[in-house]
């Protein structure tokens, strides 16, 4: 928790329990006291326990493997601020980086590595406002064939 006061506010804990199912890394107190020192959500490679309350947490996202009620397991924290690789969709591992922008909702959690964050940001902008127009065009009933002919896929 030290490592985390230190954190610039709006971080995201990420961390890599080396497939240590047992027990429970991180819990409610723990996810409010990093709240509190302005983290606003966490990859946790390993279980949560308290998770009713955790998930009523306002801004935050908590993404873990599973869930276990107890909190012992003899698991320590080795190191702070390293690289780690995290199961991924698209790759088998994604590697994390410390200053990674990292992106989570109800489908899943996205990483933009630091370099690519501006560039990234700026397509995703362009793909939002073509999405927002052809959302437009469907409420006004415009037809399928349109719709895949203007816009190719929904």
């Amino acid at each position: 928790m030290d490592t985390i006061e230190a954190l610039e506010d709006g971080t995201i804990l990420c961390f890599d329990c080396g497939g240590d199912m047992q027990p429970a890394h991180f819990g409610e107190m723990s996810c409010q006291l990093a709240y509190s020192h302005g983290c606003r959500g966490m990859l946790l490679a390993g279980n949560c326990r308290d998770t009713q309350y955790v998930l009523k947490m306002p801004d935050f996202p908590l993404f873990s493997f599973g869930t276990r009620p107890n909190a012992f397991g003899g698991w320590i924290i080795t190191e702070v601020n390293k690289p780690i690789y995290l199961p991924g969709h698209l790759t088998h591992y994604v590697k994390v980086m410390p200053g990674d922008f990292i992106f989570g909702d109800n489908d899943g959690v996205q990483l933009i590595p630091k370099d690519l964050v501006d560039e990234v940001l700026l397509r995703v902008e362009a793909i939002f406002e073509k999405e927002n127009e052809e959302r437009e065009k469907i409420a006004a009933g415009m037809s399928i064939d349109e719709v895949y002919g203007t816009y190719g896929v929904l």
